[in-house]
């Protein structure tokens, strides 16, 4: 589900946008949340993510400088990622080209070793402009962004496989 609007809020615009998705993935909760709490390789396996880096960690809490690049735009920022294994992470972002930026991970177990995984993305920015480009690019992509993960999380898990069984 994808909603979009820009609004005035004391004679400021605000582009606000929200998306939503979920889907299966035949793993647990734990194998997925070790893939997304990996915030650090999100270049090796997502297209327009540049650069991720920590810099720095609190007990459940970690600060990571990131770079999303698109065509010709790109942007820096700085986020919080809470972690709350293995069923939840939030990340959020004050810093950069967004008002706010959250991504909320909710890892639920439904049977064996399938577990439902939703994200709720919410964006605000001050800029038309950028709501417009960034609307383009997310409102058609938690799915897309799903199937990445749900690549990754089958990719981690079959060469850890291998590795034990070679073992």
């Amino acid at each position: 589900m994808a909603t979009g609007k820009l609004v005035n809020i004391l004679n400021h615009q605000v582009c606000f946008m929200e998306y939503s998705d979920s889907a299966f993935f035949s793993y647990t909760p734990q194998q997925i949340f070790d893939v997304v709490a990996d915030i650090e390789k999100y270049p090796a396996f997502l297209p327009g993510w540049i650069s991720a880096a920590i810099v720095e960690r609190r007990g459940n809490t970690v600060k990571v400088e990131q770079e999303l690049g698109f065509a010709f735009l790109n942007w820096r920022f700085t986020s919080e990622a809470v972690f709350e294994p293995p069923f939840h992470l939030y990340i959020t972002s004050h810093k950069g080209p967004f008002l706010s930026l959250d991504l909320d991970w909710a890892l639920c177990p439904v049977e064996g070793d399938k577990t439902r995984v939703s994200i709720v993305v919410k964006i605000d920015n001050a800029s038309a402009l950028q709501h417009r480009f960034l609307h383009g690019i997310f409102s058609n992509s938690t799915r897309t962004l799903l199937d990445y993960f749900k690549k990754r999380v089958a990719q981690v898990n079959s060469s850890s496989k291998m590795v034990t069984s070679k073992a």
